[in-house]
C-alpha cells in the first residue's frame, strides 16, 4: 500500500481503500474494525490520507516486523531475488507505471505486497483467523463486480492511465505520459475481450433462435 520508499500510495491498493472507506459505517455496525497498516512513516500516511479524503484508521508498522512476519513485505534484496527473471527481462509497462506513480522504482514498489488479515480478540488475546493476498483481495475492489458484465470486462485497456481498473481521479496524481505505451501494450487484451463479447452475443442470439424454433415446433 505504502512502502518506506514510496511518496504516494499504490494506485491499486488506493482503489481498494476508496471502496472500503464508504463501507466503514456498515462494518462498525457489526462490531468490525477495519484498519490499514503500512511500512511508511506515519507522517506520510497521514498526509496521503488527507489528500485522498479517507476516514479509515491507518497505522505505521515502520518500527516493527509485522509485515515481514505475515509475509506481506520483503527487503529489497529479497525482492530482487524473488523477481530476478522479470526484472532482468524488463517489467511490464503497467508495473513500471505503478512504480512511478508511487514515486519509487520497481524493486521498491514490489517490496510491498498487499495482504488482508482477520483477527479476533478473545479474553484479551488476539488470534489471527484468516489471511490472504494477491488475487485473494479482489473482493475489496467493489467496482470489479460492476465492470465484469460490460463487453470489455475488467480490462484496463479501457483506461490505460489507470493504476487499478479505471481510476482517473486527480487525487491519484497518475502520470499520463505513460498512457500511449501502456495502451499499446494492452491493446491485444482489449481486442480479446471485444472478440469474446461478440462471440457470446452471437451464441446468445443463436440459442434464442434455436429455442424459439424448437418451441414453435412443439406447439404445433
Amino acid at each position: 500500500m505504502f512502502g518506506p520508499t514510496y511518496e504516494a500510495g499504490c494506485p491499486t491498493c488506493s482503489s481498494m481503500a476508496d471502496t472500503i472507506d464508504g463501507a466503514l459505517p456498515h462494518l462498525h455496525a457489526r462490531d468490525v474494525t477495519m484498519t490499514y497498516l503500512s511500512q511508511a512513516p506515519l507522517e506520510k500516511l497521514q498526509a496521503y490520507k488527507r489528500r485522498m479524503g479517507w476516514q479509515m484508521p491507518w497505522v505505521s508498522s515502520a518500527d516493527s516486523d509485522f509485515n515481514f512476519d505475515l509475509g506481506y513485505s520483503r527487503t529489497e534484496e529479497q525482492t530482487r531475488e524473488a523477481f530476478a527473471p522479470m526484472l532482468e527481462a524488463g517489467p511490464p509497462p503497467v508495473l513500471d507505471h505503478n512504480a512511478r506513480s508511487t514515486g519509487t522504482d520497481v524493486t521498491g514498489y514490489l517490496s510491498q505486497g498487499p495482504g488482508f488479515s482477520v483477527f479476533v480478540l478473545d479474553d484479551g488475546t488476539a488470534y489471527q483467523t484468516y489471511g490472504t493476498t494477491a488475487r485473494g483481495l479482489e473482493f475489496l475492489m467493489g467496482y470489479y463486480g460492476i465492470l465484469g458484465p460490460r463487453p470489455k470486462g475488467r480490462t484496463k485497456a479501457a483506461n490505460p492511465r489507470s493504476g487499478s481498473a479505471g481510476t482517473t481521479s486527480t487525487r491519484y496524481g497518475l502520470d499520463e505520459s505513460a498512457s500511449p505505451a501502456i495502451a499499446a501494450a494492452l491493446a491485444p487484451a482489449e481486442q480479446k475481450y471485444l472478440s469474446q463479447a461478440r462471440q457470446m452475443q452471437a451464441l446468445s442470439f443463436a440459442v434464442h433462435i434455436l429455442s424459439s424454433a424448437s418451441g414453435s415446433r412443439s406447439r404445433r
